[in-house]
């Protein structure tokens, strides 16, 4: 119901709003929206029809073998782009941070197939996903994937290590040590890199309270800022090319040498509750936020 919701909500937007400057937002809202749309009809149709439903395991088990398999040629390939042109690899994507997310999901979406496929053998190959998974995202340097594909693992390696047999906690922990020894052998390469990157988050902080704000972090936080003063102007939502004008004329009064910021402005605020107050104003924002928190319950 909330991704029906939440579909309707976007494609709403894009239909009863006029955008002549930045007609490609409201395009890509409408196509997001009727995507979510298909795909919350199709969820519920799984959900009332999985119960007649028989899959051999075997089926089951060559699926997840698919999925592993995809995830470790993505990982070969994104390791070979990083060695030959020493860019961060996009992963089949436009930019590196978009390819880090959508790998993050396939990552999780992978190692859970592993868990439920293999309920007896899945500790080995899976924590061997989850070493490859750790050292393509670290390559790709995308500090907010690396953060929230940590976080999932963490979780879900305490909760099973509570529940286990005293046991099964003594393998899985030296299961874990050694597979991540070997993981962070194979990344030395390019953990100076990645290193930099995390350290570079206090430098540009730093930077920022001294009034630089255009760095990567004072420019999410000026597109945050000017983001949330245009959902005030207009709390009931607004068209994209007028949040365009309203951020940038907040800019323009409080952060004009914030020019990551001024740029990027137009096309997202770099966060999706605020980019949908600022669009959907009050009921956009109300669904962005009623759809996140039912997955922290998943399992």
């Amino acid at each position: 119901m909330l991704l029906l919701l939440l579909g309707l909500s976007k494609w709403l937007w894009a239909t009863l709003t006029t955008n002549h400057d930045l007609p490609l937002i409201a395009e890509h809202y409408r196509v997001s929206g009727k995507r979510m749309i298909l795909g919350a009809f199709v969820l519920y149709s799984i959900h009332r029809l999985s119960p007649r439903w028989r899959f051999l395991p075997r089926l089951i088990q060559a699926g997840t073998v698919l999925l592993c398999v995809m995830l470790i040629a993505a990982t070969v390939v994104g390791i070979h782009d990083v060695i030959t042109t020493g860019e961060r690899p996009k992963i089949n994507s436009d930019a590196a941070t978009s390819g880090a997310y959508m790998f993050t999901l396939l990552a999780l979406v992978t190692l859970w197939s592993i868990r439920k496929a293999f309920p007896r053998h899945y500790p080995v190959p899976f924590f061997l996903i989850l070493i490859v998974s750790f050292i393509l995202l670290g390559v790709s340097e995308t500090r907010s994937a690396i953060l929230l594909f940590s976080l999932f693992c963490l979780a879900a390696m305490i909760h099973h290590i509570v529940v286990s047999p005293w046991r099964s906690r003594v393998i899985w922990l030296s299961l874990f040590a050694a597979l991540l020894l070997v993981g962070m052998f194979s990344a030395a390469k390019y953990s100076d890199r990645l290193f930099d990157r995390v350290e570079t988050v206090q430098t540009e902080i730093e930077q920022y309270q001294q009034g630089d704000t255009s760095t990567s972090i004072g420019g999410r936080v000026g597109m945050w800022q000017a983001g949330l003063w245009a959902f005030m102007q207009h709390p009931l939502g607004q068209s994209a090319d007028m949040r365009n004008q309203e951020a940038k004329h907040w800019l323009d009064r409080h952060q004009p040498a914030n020019n990551i910021a001024y740029l990027n402005i137009q096309y997202h605020t770099h966060n999706d509750i605020v980019e949908s107050l600022s669009l959907q104003g009050i009921m956009g924002g109300f669904v962005m936020i009623a759809f996140l928190p039912p997955y922290c319950w998943c399992r």
